[in-house]
């Protein structure tokens, strides 16, 4: 079966929204090796049906957060943390960030809480960071799972959210 909300925004646009099982805040601990904590998110309607409405849809777009406290998304030589797109690609880059590469919108815009990383959450110290926006390239939603590392010491947090899906007609 198929679920899905339709409704009309105030601009008087279809809009379609696609829910999975998992878009409260969730907190991650205990995972060090990268990628090693593994969340897939389940979908009520069927990925193919779904990428025939994201193909017909002007745009869609998906919210990802990523907060941190002692953990970091990438290093020079790896990444720790990243999502995966539709058919599993994996994304090191959040919301906002450069769909080409690593990064996150902080990075683009040159405003991170430490001048030579592309994330805020890439500073790796004892203070809770954010990196948040949206994903907007409609040939890799949706965001299918995440994967988690560097949450394995003591005071390492790692908490994530990822919303509903949401296509513009």
């Amino acid at each position: 079966p198929m679920l899905i909300e339709c409704m009309v925004d105030k601009n008087n646009n279809s809009v379609a929204v696609f829910l999975h099982d998992n878009t409260k805040t969730t907190l991650v601990k205990g995972y060090d090796p990268p990628g090693s904590y593994r969340r897939v998110f389940n979908y009520s309607t069927p990925l193919e049906s779904m990428i025939a409405v994201i193909n017909q849809s002007t745009k869609c777009k998906q919210f990802t957060k990523a907060e941190c406290f002692a953990a970091t998304l990438t290093t020079s030589d790896s990444v720790y943390t990243w999502l995966s797109g539709r058919y599993g690609q994996k994304l090191a880059y959040w919301g906002g960030g450069p769909s080409d590469g690593k990064g996150c919108s902080c990075g683009i815009h040159n405003n991170c809480a430490h001048p030579d990383k592309k994330c805020n959450c890439d500073s790796n110290d004892q203070v809770w960071r954010k990196d948040k926006g949206f994903i907007t390239e409609k040939d890799v939603l949706p965001i299918t799972a995440i994967n988690v590392g560097d949450t394995g010491r003591s005071k390492e947090r790692f908490k994530y959210t990822v919303t509903s899906l949401i296509c513009f007609f």
